[in-house]
């Protein structure tokens, strides 16, 4: 039949109607039975009692199968499917045996009556089959074929007017296959368009169970026609108050019960003017959640209500926020924040009144950072921001503007005298010593300050001029503060002028080496200290005071380094032996690249004897005390290289460092040699450090010696090595020749006169 191969689950559901009543059955065979009984009665002929005996059989066999199957609490698709098989066996049994009674009634009786009823009979049953049985069209074709077809047989076998009466059924019989065929067309679709609305429903089910929204709807009665279990679950709702039928105002109170917030707002239909926003809004439930609520309306009337919650959403969007307009390392407002409250507290400070702007950048910050690690780092600058905003009162701003910077906003500040005192409490705070990790740090900070509106109309300038004032305090020291006053915007354009031009100049090779001699105490040259110059083309001769300090703060140290030591080598190189040549180091180089490698490279590159140079460095790489640094000294000095600690007892130089760190010599700084004359302390200093680096194996080195009677002091004080304009001034590369013939000269009268006085001259003071 039409329809093809169908589900087992389909199939069943065609032959389950079989099993449901046995009145039908009965009903099938009382008919049968009734014509057998009449007909036994109204002939002599044995054969009507063997068809009523047979009947009587298959209506036993067709009830056995059907109770069964009944006995089986709700049977499976299978189960329905194997007892079809005998049932239909059977039921075509019971219409053959029926059809051949009909077909013997017909042919064999001469009784009119007996004829009438059977023919009555046959085409009653398979106007009852072709109902009863079209789910099941081959089983209802089997049948009717077996009932009628008797009759036309017999039709034709009697002849004569019979002949019409086989036609009839003939055509009857057509008409029944038509019927049963497009009753079973018309089930079949009954059945798929009910297990499609049945597929729809599920589906719906399941989206509906697993949708992450919770959804209601309503009919046009305000009537609850659709929930699902997240719309309970959002809401804490028991299965009773949300059930189906409830009206929009009951489940209203149950939502208002439960602390949510104009529940009875959105137990109405939604709007249909197309305003959307009227239909959504978030609701912020008690315990925290908030919850996004969505009305559309239905064109029946009613309407359907979305409610998803949103609370990490939100929550999300509030870390990004709180995030976008603050630092993620302190937690302080970040240079967006500021800038807004700064040009706020412009646009609204009233006439007569005061505010101002510090701007603070932390001192020594990047040594700890790089000496101690990034961690390190980072918790200083916590710590340090805490300590800045325990310092300010709580209507006053600190932010984060990068690095080590900060800015504070303090509001109403009543005078500068107050600001400056807010300062010193600031600075004598942060530079308070810190405990990380069991290390003792130390920073201190630089305070830039600007007050509105005596130093500037708009957010900008006062914190260009804040920065301005900072730079000031930084160049006065550090550690201290500035207020902005208007000459330093001049001082600062001359110092970026400064930045850019000597950017040029390195690339121009404006710059020189000078040179000064070290001598031995009794006579010698011994080396030459190399000293940057700048010749400017039209400020001439640039001192190392102005432009060495702008090349540490703007990085041009590390190129500007880089450049001095392969130039010195590179001049010392020509040379006489074994005459050295003295190269000064600072921090930054260290910091900022492999200094190990930048002096094996300009070695290699000059083809200067290790031996021959000699590496000058400052006390803020002792201060360190990195065990990086130290191990790249360490490296260095094995390649045969000398380490010199430069300006030894004008700072905090401790004599631990002079045992950790591998120093071949101690310069003692000028301001001792000055002092010599009529300082007892000076003399009793040098001394000292005589006596500590003879008993450490350094040498000591005086510089600044400008008399006679300095030298003979500082020979009986000890020291091995002296340089200064007693000898010569600094002079560049091509005088050296000329020095070392000048001093030979001098030192040799001088050497023939011991141990009677000095030549009374060593050299040109240049």
């Amino acid at each position: 039949m039409p329809g093809g191969r169908m589900h087992v689950d389909a199939a069943a559901s065609l032959v389950a109607p079989l099993f449901d009543r046995l009145s039908s059955l009965f009903v099938a065979h009382a008919a049968p039975l009734s014509l057998c009984l009449f007909v036994t009665a109204r002939t002599d002929e044995e054969w009507p009692l063997f068809f009523l005996t047979a009947d009587l059989l298959i209506m036993a066999a067709r009830l056995w199968v059907v109770l069964s199957i009944r006995r089986v609490r709700d049977p499976s698709s299978v189960a329905l499917l194997r007892a079809a098989r005998p049932y239909f066996a059977i039921g075509v049994a019971w219409a053959l045996v029926t059809g051949a009674f009909c077909y013997m009634c017909y042919v064999a009786l001469e009784d009119e009556a007996s004829r009438t009823l059977a023919v009555t009979l046959a085409m009653g049953t398979v106007g009852g089959i072709a109902s009863r049985n079209a789910a099941t069209p081959r089983f209802a074709l089997a049948q009717i074929t077996a009932l009628l077809l008797p009759q036309a047989v017999g039709g034709v076998v009697n002849g004569s007017w019979h002949w019409v009466e086989a036609a009839l059924v003939t055509v009857y019989f057509i008409a029944l296959c038509s019927i049963v065929r497009r009753h079973y067309l018309d089930v079949r679709r009954i059945m798929d368009a009910q297990r499609e609305k049945a597929s729809l429903a599920a589906r719906f089910d399941a989206a509906l169970t697993n949708m992450s929204q919770g959804l209601t709807l309503y009919d046009a009665d305000g009537m609850l026609r659709v929930v699902n279990g997240r719309f309970r679950e959002i809401f804490g709702l028991s299965p009773e108050e949300a059930r189906l039928g409830v009206s929009a105002a009951a489940l209203a109170a149950a939502l208002a019960g439960r602390g949510v917030p104009d529940a009875g707002a959105w137990a109405v239909p939604a709007a249909q003017d197309g305003n959307r926003d009227a239909n959504r809004a978030v609701l912020d439930l008690p315990d925290g959640r908030s919850v996004a609520l969505s009305r559309e309306a239905m064109p029946d009337g009613g309407w359907v209500t979305t409610y998803e919650d949103v609370t990490e959403r939100r929550q999300a969007e509030a870390r990004a926020r709180h995030m976008a307009r603050h630092d993620a390392l302190t937690g302080l407002p970040n240079r967006t924040v500021f800038q807004d409250r700064l040009e706020s507290a412009v646009a609204e400070l009233p006439a007569g009144a005061s505010f101002a702007v510090l701007y603070l950048d932390l001192d020594r910050f990047k040594e700890v950072n790089d000496g101690l690690g990034h961690a390190v780092g980072d918790r200083l600058l916590i710590a340090a921001a805490d300590r800045i905003r325990l310092c300010l009162r709580p209507g006053d701003m600190i932010a984060r503007l990068g690095g080590d910077e900060f800015a504070a906003l303090i509001d109403g500040a009543a005078s500068a005298t107050a600001v400056a005192q807010l300062a010193e409490r600031v600075a004598c705070e942060v530079g308070a010593e810190y405990r990380i990790d069991g290390q003792a740090v130390s920073v201190g900070v630089s305070i830039g300050i600007a007050l509105a509106p005596r130093d500037g109309g708009s957010a900008d300038l006062l914190l260009r001029h804040a920065d301005m004032a900072l730079y000031e305090a930084k160049g006065a020291g550090r550690g201290t503060h500035r207020f902005f006053d208007w000459s330093m915007s001049s001082r600062l354009q001359a110092r970026r002028d400064m930045e850019a031009e000597l950017r040029v100049a390195l690339a121009r090779e404006e710059l020189e080496l000078f040179y000064q001699p070290q001598m031995a105490i009794d006579g010698g040259v011994l080396g030459f200290e190399a000293l940057v110059r700048w010749w400017h083309p039209e400020r001439g001769l640039v001192s190392p005071a102005e432009f060495i300090p702008v090349a540490e703060d703007c990085d041009l140290i590390l190129p500007l380094g880089e450049w001095v030591l392969r130039t010195a080598c590179a001049e010392a190189a020509a040379w006489p032996e074994p005459v050295r040549v003295g190269v000064n180091l600072s921090a930054a180089q260290f910091a900022g690249r492999d200094m190990y490698a930048s002096v094996a490279a300009a070695l290699r590159y000059s083809g200067l004897p290790a031996e021959r140079l000699e590496l000058e460095i400052t006390e803020a790489i002792v201060l360190k005390d990195s065990q990086e640094v130290v191990s790249t000294l360490r490296r260095i000095r094995a390649l045969g290289v000398r380490v010199a600690l430069d300006d030894f007892g004008t700072g905090y130089s401790s004599i631990a460092y002079l045992r950790s760190f591998p120093l071949d010599k101690i310069k003692i700084d000028r301001s001792f040699v000055r002092d010599l004359a009529h300082s007892d302390s000076a003399a009793a200093i040098v001394r000292a450090i005589s006596t500590l680096g003879a008993t450490l194996g350094l040498t000591l080195n005086a510089e600044g010696v400008e008399t006679e009677a300095q030298l003979e002091q500082l020979r009986q004080l000890g020291c091995s090595e002296v340089q200064g304009f007693l000898f010569s001034a600094l002079r560049p590369s091509r005088d050296v020749p000329m020095m070392l013939r000048e001093l030979a000269a001098c030192v040799a009268p001088a050497a023939a006169a011991l141990p009677g006085a000095r030549a009374p001259q060593r050299g040109r003071r240049g």
